[in-house]
């Protein structure tokens, strides 16, 4: 059958299917800057959002220190989108 020269079922290697994602994110410039600004301020907002006053799981420090953290990386996403001009 025709169809069946395009569909090889076998995954590659890493068991991923074989995209060239990382070949579309340019090494640096505008774009590269935004991307790795935007990436680093969710991980601001996952750890801002892990604060709350009693957590069972988390102690009170480690809660403290990760809301300190949240702070700490919308600083330096900031830094990257200005490009550190300040």
């Amino acid at each position: 059958m025709p169809e069946d020269i395009f569909y090889d079922p076998t995954p590659d290697v890493h068991g991923l299917p074989d995209l060239q994602v990382a070949a579309m994110i340019p090494r640096k410039g505008w774009l590269r800057r935004q991307l790795e600004s935007a990436l680093i301020l969710l991980a601001a907002w996952i750890l801002g959002g892990r604060n709350v006053t009693r957590s069972p799981v988390v102690s009170r420090r480690d809660n403290n220190e990760m809301f300190e953290m949240g702070w700490e990386l919308r600083a330096i996403a900031r830094r990257i989108r200005k490009q550190y001009s300040e």
